[in-house]
């Protein structure tokens, strides 16, 4: 994904790696009994991005977390069926 974004400057390298802490936190909360549980994907973003109001967030990160949550939640579970 590095390579399609980043690399293509379709967003900045700094942006790139909040958005994967953010999955990283989502996917963490989702999977990891005790941390951070039903928490919001715009709450771990302001986690990480502690100046950003909500409507920032969803005019312009918003599409980007979905879509980096969506893609390594898939890819992880894709992992565990290859480990099987």
């Amino acid at each position: 994904m590095h390579a399609s974004y980043v690399a293509k400057e379709k967003m900045s390298g700094e942006n790139f790696s909040k958005y994967f802490l953010v999955a990283e936190k989502v996917l963490n909360g989702d999977y990891i009994k005790g941390i951070e549980n039903g928490k919001s994907y715009f709450e771990h973003f302001s986690d990480i991005v502690t100046d950003a109001s909500k409507e920032e967030y969803r005019n312009n990160h918003r599409q980007f977390v979905e879509y980096f949550v969506k893609i390594s939640r898939y890819n992880f579970i894709q992992s565990l069926k290859n480990e099987e």
